[in-house]
């Protein structure tokens, strides 16, 4: 199910995640309901989302150390099947 996949996208001061390849829908039946950004397995951030948004969040990474860096991962929540995570 890679439309349920989060890829992070790190640039100089953020982290862009954006769930699924193709785009996870976003119906009102089947949407991603949050996604959230992990550094070391502690959540640093997290958006929640409604049905029709894009199933993307950017998030401020500009504070983080380099082995929080290096240690992101995204998880994404899916209404129906579920967490997911990079």
């Amino acid at each position: 199910m890679s439309e349920h996949k989060p890829v992070l996208i790190i640039g100089f001061d953020t982290t862009k995640v954006v769930v699924g390849e193709p785009l996870h829908p976003m119906a009102l039946d089947h949407h991603i309901i949050k996604i959230q950004l992990l550094a070391n397995d502690e959540l640093i951030d997290e958006k929640k989302l409604e049905p029709n948004e894009k199933p993307e969040a950017e998030f401020d990474t500009k504070n983080l150390s380099v082995g929080q860096l290096h240690s992101l991962k995204a998880k994404a929540v899916c209404n129906i099947h579920g967490e997911f995570e990079s």
